[in-house]
């Protein structure tokens, strides 16, 4: 029920969905809310819950749940890499001990895209920092943007030739 509200809303939901969950006791439902607050296809809700998950409000190793509910939205994605690559300093300080969490949010950020340009621009930022650790999961979600932008180039045609055959109008 969380992520259709915020789906289809904006940043007043996500707000609703903020407060709800300073008020909850259950971890299970604070969870849901979390997976949930990403989920707007209005940027400024999903930049509004991604800044959220930087506050004392969300426990450092639950910022996931937000940061992957915007990157799996089609149109949070953007606002997730973006989030990233600005708050790179504070991700850093925050995970940088731990490098497994560092490299999970680093590739929750960005393993969604599929384009040859975005995995190339994934690869310039991350070539810049100099964190043992993080070289391997970022270099298999570039070959996962790499994959799905073949995937793209090889399949699109095809797959709207067969949409256009069975949905015409």
């Amino acid at each position: 029920v969380y992520a259709t509200v915020v789906r289809h809303g904006g940043v007043q939901e996500v707000d609703q969905i903020i407060e709800l969950f300073r008020k909850s006791n259950s971890s299970d439902q604070r969870v849901v809310m979390l997976t949930s607050s990403g989920a707007s296809a209005d940027p400024a809700a999903v930049e509004k819950a991604l800044q959220w998950s930087l506050t004392d409000d969300v426990r450092s190793q639950d910022l996931f749940y937000v940061l992957g509910s915007a990157s799996a939205n089609g149109r949070g994605r953007e606002s997730a890499w973006q989030f990233l690559q600005k708050n790179w300093n504070v991700l850093f300080e925050r995970y940088g001990g731990g490098a497994f969490l560092l490299a999970r949010v680093a590739t929750i950020s960005c393993e969604t895209f599929a384009s040859n340009e975005r995995a190339d621009e994934i690869e310039a930022f991350f070539a810049t920092k100099s964190v043992p650790g993080i070289e391997r999961p970022v270099s298999q979600a570039v070959e996962k943007v790499r994959a799905r932008a073949a995937w793209r180039a090889r399949d699109t045609d095809q797959l709207r030739a067969w949409l256009a055959q069975r949905f015409q109008s």
